[in-house]
């Protein structure tokens, strides 16, 4: 599980690219606050709703910092 995301985008920018095998390297640094991330964000909703959380739930429920999306049900 650890590094899989940074290997699964090291082989999608080979591949794209067409670069020989092992002859791209890809590295990432840690978001200080990831409440300001929207990658994040989106990132931790996805798996809440794949989890089979309720979307209002999902939405409402507090991300860290605080989760700007929200659902009004309106």
């Amino acid at each position: 599980e650890k590094g899989r995301r940074i290997r699964e985008l090291t082989s999608v920018v080979q591949k794209r690219f067409k670069f020989p095998p092992e002859s791209v390297e890809l590295y990432a640094e840690k978001v200080a606050d990831r409440g300001l991330c929207a990658v994040a964000q989106a990132e931790s909703l996805r798996y809440k709703l794949l989890g089979g959380l309720a979307v209002r739930r999902s939405v409402n429920m507090p991300f860290y910092a605080g989760n700007p999306a929200s659902s009004s049900g309106r």
